[in-house]
């Protein structure tokens, strides 16, 4: 039991580190002015969205992780 919690532990890392780079590309592309520039609202409002939607991915694997790590010191 204890060695497929940590499997689970591994692939949830994974996951966050996942987000973690694609929350890194969105973030750089929202702070570029050239963004603004080009006058595409559209593309701004998905980048957005998908922003907010990781930060409630990662939150939500934050709790997982944590579950899981308690299950694993018991």
């Amino acid at each position: 039991a204890a060695a497929s919690i940590s499997r689970a532990c591994v692939s949830v890392e994974a996951q966050m580190a996942k987000l973690a780079e694609e929350a890194k590309v969105i973030d750089g592309a929202l702070s570029d002015p050239r963004l603004y520039e080009r006058q595409k609202p559209d593309l701004i409002a998905r980048a957005t969205a998908r922003r907010a939607a990781i930060t409630r991915e990662t939150e939500a694997l934050e709790e997982e992780w944590l579950e899981l790590s308690e299950t694993l010191e018991a």
